[in-house]
């Protein structure tokens, strides 16, 4: 009987360390998934800090280009509009000239 009682202790023992053994994997299952959440949770926050960053970055930029064209459109508004100016008053004298040299003839 006594190898009887050892292969029975032998088998509790294996038990006991099959109950050891699932219990440990179904506790690093659950901290492999809590790790892979926070992981995930970090990657998003950086993401879209980094989505932010090129949408600021973007703006920023749209803005800068805008000032740039919008001085360069004043600067050739004002060229054009003070020739546009001069030209009208010099046909205006042109004009003046005209009726006046046809009243002295």
């Amino acid at each position: 009987m006594p190898m009887i009682e050892n292969i029975i202790e032998k088998i509790k023992t294996s038990e006991k360390k099959s109950k050891e053994i699932i219990q440990d994997a179904r506790k690093q299952h659950s901290e492999i998934i809590e790790k892979a959440y926070s992981e995930s949770a970090a990657i998003e926050e950086r993401t879209s800090a980094e989505i932010i960053k090129v949408f600021k970055d973007a703006k920023d930029r749209a803005v800068s280009d805008s000032k740039i064209e919008i001085e360069k459109l004043t600067k050739q508004y004002k060229e054009k509009s003070t020739k546009i100016i001069s030209s009208a008053a010099l046909k205006e004298k042109e004009a003046v000239d005209l009726i006046i040299g046809k009243v002295f003839e």
